[in-house]
């Protein structure tokens, strides 16, 4: 081999270890991870979706509480009732209206454990709607803004993100804005 041709060859060498030991340093820097975070509770509270969530519990609470207190007025009238005549009425009605009085307790102690259950029951439907709206959006949010990760603040175990990976607020806007479009 000609010394012209170790030294071409020689540099071609050269020039591929650069070239292999720059590339890892330019993969590291085009790879970079970018990282967000969301808080959930804050979709929730102060999103569109999230307040009519709110709202349509609300309502619901406020109803049950309706039931479950004309039941406990009846509860109250019946114990009056009761008391009032446990004197004057025979032993037998005493008696009676003493059942009557612990029927309704029973009635009264079952219907808020349903109401309980139907208020949990409507929250987690609920609240798994807005997170079925809201993943395909974190999705194209992560898409667009190449993020690598994006985590739920609160719910993965994060103690500290910069201020500048928290993404809700745009999640906030964009389920706003779909659900304006959805809804129009």
């Amino acid at each position: 081999m000609s010394l012209a041709t170790r030294t071409v060859l020689r540099r071609a060498a050269l020039a591929s270890a650069l070239v292999l030991l720059a590339t890892p340093g330019l993969r590291a820097q085009a790879a970079a991870p970018k990282f967000g975070v969301i808080d959930v509770q804050e979709i929730v509270t102060e999103s569109e979706t999230g307040k009519k969530v709110f709202q349509t519990l609300e309502t619901f609470g406020k109803t049950k509480q309706t039931e479950l207190d004309g039941k406990r007025k009846e509860i109250e009238e019946l114990r009056a009732k009761l008391d009032a005549g446990k004197n004057t009425l025979a032993e037998a009605k005493v008696k009676e209206m003493a059942d009557q009085v612990e029927q309704k307790g029973i009635a009264l102690e079952r219907a808020l454990d349903d109401a309980k259950r139907e208020f949990a029951r409507r929250q987690q439907e609920l609240l798994g709607e807005i997170e079925q709206k809201v993943l395909p959006i974190i999705t194209q949010i992560g898409k667009e803004g190449a993020y690598t990760l994006i985590f739920r603040k609160f719910d993965s175990g994060l103690i500290y993100a910069e201020e500048g990976t928290d993404i809700t607020k745009l999640v906030i806007q964009k389920l706003d804005a779909a659900q304006a479009a959805a809804g129009k």
